[in-house]
């Protein structure tokens, strides 16, 4: 929550103003127009009351940053996305290919450069570089098999990525900073409980990932031993962590755990088709986006923790609590079904394939459909 003493508008003083004016003269003050001579006392006295809360609030904002200022815990600015290319050339040479570190691509819009040099030895046809966006941010998250624009090369083919390039996490926001000092505050800097474990990732992968861990579980994900931690992950997008990610995760939790082996792993998607039938009285178009908004909310990743049985009947209470649906004339499936979908794992998710929604006009009878597909 953000320290202010305040935030009160410079109408809302004008307003208690002049309602306090009222009150304490019982009445006898009724000009209010603009330029009155009350009118005037209580805007100047309004204009001095925004001033003062102003500077209390700057002080009171600095009060808290020194407080946090002890635990020396510095801003995020943010993390750039990374991913691999691979460069294919057209065909074999007997003298190696160098692509240097620093050359640009642009995918999506989005600028990106190697990191490094890439060397293709001799009679080899192709060859992969990490690369990373221009700029730190979500933006330079994209999807795999994008298609990458630059400049021309001699002997190269093409230059491709088939699978995400992500990672990148915006710069913390003053209030987010705040929050995570909070957090870490709690969290011990050697990993030790399952719950450690989760919140460190989460940190790593940015606002809105999704985590978990499981102590014991061996990297085969079949046995359990001691000495054994096996994590799972999302991005904050839903998609699936990418190698450089997973390498940097899988770094960092082994180096702060308290004597154990520790495996990072996708968490397990499972495909959920959605059908939502309802019987309204408003505006189908409408009505039916509302619908959207909501099943994709719930169904987000991390909304519904991981192993988390997908419960039809939850989904059928949200959607009836929307302004146009009649009540008792709902009914939701999940691939099909008219039941709850157990996830097969305890490192499942539920994503949402598809979602039809059907809805039947009460007066005039007339049915709509309407089809959304996410995969």
């Amino acid at each position: 929550m953000a320290t202010q003493i305040g935030n009160t508008t410079r109408e809302e003083l004008v307003q208690a103003g002049v309602q306090a004016a009222i009150a304490g003269s019982r009445g006898q003050f009724t000009n209010f127009l603009p330029g009155s001579p009350v009118m005037v006392f209580i805007e100047a006295t309004a204009n001095v009351a925004l001033v003062l809360q102003s500077e209390l609030n700057r002080v009171i904002e600095e009060v808290e940053k020194n407080r946090l200022a002890i635990f020396d815990i510095e801003r995020r600015v943010g993390q750039y996305a990374v991913g691999l290319a691979t460069v294919r050339l057209s065909g074999l040479y007997s003298e190696p290919f160098q692509l240097p570190s620093g050359f640009e691509l642009k995918a999506n819009g989005i600028g990106f450069e190697t990191t490094e040099d890439l060397i293709i030895p001799p009679y080899t046809i192709s060859g992969e570089v990490t690369v990373a966006a221009l700029e730190v941010g979500e933006s330079g998250n994209i999807p795999g098999e994008s298609v990458l624009t630059y400049p021309f090369l001699d002997r190269v083919e093409s230059i491709s990525i088939h699978e995400a390039i992500a990672g990148g996490v915006n710069a913390e926001t003053a209030q987010d900073w705040k929050d995570r000092i909070r957090r870490e505050i709690r969290v011990r800097d050697t990993l030790i409980s399952e719950e450690d474990f989760r919140l460190r990732v989460e940190e790593e992968l940015g606002k809105g990932s999704t985590a978990l861990a499981i102590g014991r579980l061996k990297p085969d994900l079949a046995s359990y031993e001691n000495g054994y931690v096996a994590v799972f992950a999302l991005n904050p997008d839903g998609s699936l962590i990418n190698s450089s990610q997973r390498a940097r995760l899988q770094s960092e939790l082994n180096r702060l755990a308290a004597m154990a082996q520790v495996s990072v792993n996708d968490l397990n998607l499972f495909s959920v088709r959605v059908g939502v039938y309802a019987v309204m009285n408003s505006n189908a178009s409408v009505l039916s986006e509302q619908i959207k908004i909501l099943v994709e909310n719930h169904m987000r990743p991390g909304n519904l923790p991981p192993g988390t049985p997908v419960l039809n009947k939850r989904i059928e209470y949200e959607v009836q609590g929307i302004q146009g649906v009649l009540k008792g004339l709902v009914s939701v499936t999940l691939n099909g079904f008219e039941q709850a979908q157990s996830v097969p794992f305890k490192w499942s998710v539920a994503r949402m394939q598809s979602l039809v929604v059907r809805l039947v006009d009460s007066i005039q009878g007339d049915e709509f459909k309407f089809e959304f597909d996410y995969e």
